[in-house]
């Protein structure tokens, strides 16, 4: 017992409390709290330094912001690369209706045929470029596609990843600030600024009744 507990040569009783111990270490900003004063459930106990915390917090927020920033272009490329595909598909439509007519043309008519061989040659030249670009055009469709629509729940997987980022750093912060768990009175509060708190289970930095 008296590797729990302090030890007293005439103590009489002793009482179940609460092992208060951060779940991040760090050293301590501020102790916030006076020993066997009864405070309530959430006030702050002690605070560490959490400018590592700031800083990553800060990060992940910006880049969560440049992700939701980047579904909005991933948005507006989709349309117009449905935009570019819409016009090589026309322009594809009107250089096949004009290489075949020159070629039916050009067979029909033979030696007296109103077209050239190199006319036809420069329409079927037309029309496999335009068919390229139209290729093109819907591979790069189906590319911004890919990334608009990769969605997890419902929301985009790049987003939903760095939301998580951004919950954790978050949460990693909110931890530096220690709260009572409970209504109750911090006791053994030897804890000042400056010193060491870590998070092994073994070793609270106060005890809480």
């Amino acid at each position: 017992m008296n590797y729990l507990h302090p030890y007293a040569k005439y103590g009489k009783e002793y009482f179940a409390t609460i092992p208060i111990t951060p779940l991040v270490a760090g050293n301590i900003k501020s102790v916030d709290v006076v020993s066997n004063v009864l405070v309530k459930k959430g006030d702050v106990l002690f605070t560490l330094y959490n400018e590592e915390q700031t800083i990553t917090l800060a990060k992940a927020e910006a880049a969560l912001a440049q992700a939701k920033n980047q579904v909005l272009q991933n948005n507006e490329s989709l349309l117009a690369a449905i935009a570019q595909v819409d016009k090589a598909d026309a322009n594809k439509d009107r250089t096949e209706v004009t290489y075949f007519r020159y070629k039916e043309g050009h067979a029909k008519g033979g030696e007296s045929s109103p077209f050239t061989q190199q006319e036809l040659d420069n329409k079927r030249e037309f029309y496999e470029g335009a068919l390229a670009s139209l290729k093109s055009a819907q591979a790069t469709e189906r590319k911004v596609r890919l990334l608009t629509e990769s969605k997890i729940l419902g929301e985009n997987t790049q987003v939903a990843q760095l939301q998580s980022a951004k919950d954790k750093a978050q949460l990693d912060y909110d931890r530096t600030i220690v709260r009572a768990p409970v209504d109750g009175i911090p006791t053994q509060v030897a804890l000042r600024p400056g010193m060491r708190a870590g998070i092994l289970a073994v070793r609270p930095v106060m005890s809480f009744i």
